[in-house]
């Protein structure tokens, strides 16, 4: 993997691509678990915990179970993504009430209760330049 240091280069790139084109700076970045303890885990040469640079070092680090970390990018089959970006100009917007119907007789039966919901809902981005997204993310070197 080279220097401990370069492994946070990704970061700093995708940081660097946010703020050039004059967008908020990134506030966080969602990555698969495994890619969270990859970060966490970076030693220097004396093996002492490896700090984060200064530009990233306040960006919130959010693990989460819902990135695949078995994507093919290239010849590897390991590969995850890291979606970096300022997530205070990410809106949720209902488009339309929650509706919930109760189905008796469909279920009839068998004497259970059924329910049907309908939502309309979307997501909404200010700003896009303020996220990028890291492709090809590969888990650390043993």
């Amino acid at each position: 993997m080279g220097q401990p240091w370069s492994a946070f280069r990704p970061l700093l790139n995708a940081y660097g691509s946010i703020i050039d084109v004059k967008a908020p700076a990134p506030t966080a970045a969602i990555m698969a678990t495994r890619t969270l303890m990859d970060f966490e885990g970076l030693t220097d040469t004396t093996g002492q915990p490896l700090q984060r640079p200064r530009l990233i070092d306040s960006m919130s680090f959010v693990p989460t179970s819902q990135i695949p970390v078995d994507g093919d990018v290239g010849t590897a089959t390991d590969a995850s993504e890291i979606f970096v970006g300022n997530f205070s100009g990410l809106y949720f917007l209902m488009r339309e009430a929650l509706s919930i119907q109760l189905l008796r007789e469909a279920y009839a039966k068998t004497g259970e209760i059924g329910f049907l919901c309908h939502m309309r809902a979307d997501v909404v981005i200010n700003y896009p330049q303020q996220f990028t997204v890291i492709t090809g993310v590969r888990p650390a070197a043993e």
